[in-house]
């Protein structure tokens, strides 16, 4: 038993890797023009993102259109608009705690599948990202977020989506939990160690953290319950991250127990 789960557990997590690998090539290639920039990096705080990261805050450029930003920000976070039908209402999302209780009692729910970037329903949402088509991917989308609020780099795409027509408020709505989620995995500890080890749910939210600090995996081992992955960040730099992945390896069990 114990070899088969961890046979499962590399064969997911190659799946995993390959499926984030190819999705976040070819998410540069939609032909909008601004749409484009924020997707090659030109207007983002990491290669895959755009307009409200880290460093663009710091760089002090575009004062007037982050306050803007920010300030509808605020307004969707208080509830003051909706988030236009896509996924489940998660305006009560403000701070870490809710975040957090979010992706626990998502993993505890029946039918959770931890190892979600191969799920059809999910390819659908990307192909048509892929191929520009907006309202598909809202529509799409819709139903997947109500069936898995947790999966950030879909909130990502729709937040995106938003982006292209112009509803800045939506679009905050949605990096809003973008960003909330990802804060909810770094919360517990800073990830160089077992003792201070990031929890995750997922193999799949140790990527989606990954990426969006601009790292590579180079290397993985499991050691009991932690997934240590060696990172390398652009400009050569590497470290060492650590993932607690019990709740990881608990459903994967369930779910081979189920089929």
């Amino acid at each position: 038993m114990l070899c088969f789960l961890g046979h499962g557990w590399e064969s997911g997590r190659g799946r995993a890797k390959r499926e984030t690998t190819r999705n976040r090539q070819q998410m540069t290639t939609w032909s909008n023009k601004s749409l484009q920039a924020a997707r090659d990096g030109r207007s983002s705080s990491a290669s895959r993102f755009m307009l409200v990261g880290p460093a663009y805050l710091s760089s002090g450029r575009s004062t007037s259109i982050m306050k803007t930003l920010l300030t509808l920000l605020v307004l969707g976070v208080l509830g003051l608009n909706v988030l236009a039908g896509v996924g489940p209402d998660l305006s009560a999302g403000t701070d870490v705690k809710y975040f957090t209780k979010l992706r626990f009692d998502t993993a505890q729910k029946s039918g959770f599948a931890p190892i979600w970037k191969s799920d059809p329903d999910r390819k659908k949402i990307q192909d048509a990202y892929r191929a520009g088509e907006m309202d598909a991917v809202l529509s799409l989308s819709d139903a997947w977020l109500k069936r898995l609020p947790i999966d950030a780099d879909i909130h990502l795409m729709v937040a995106m989506c938003y982006k292209e027509k112009g509803d800045l408020v939506s679009m905050c709505r949605h990096l809003n939990v973008f960003y909330g989620l990802l804060g909810s995995i770094a919360s517990d500890g800073d990830g160089h160690s077992e003792q201070t080890a990031f929890k995750v749910v997922s193999l799949d939210e140790e990527y989606s953290l990954i990426q969006e600090i601009g790292g590579k995996v180079k290397g993985q081992k499991m050691v009991g319950k932690f997934d240590r992955l060696e990172v390398e960040r652009r400009g050569g730099k590497t470290l060492t991250l650590y993932f607690d992945v019990s709740v990881h390896l608990k459903a994967l069990a369930k779910s081979l127990e189920v089929k």
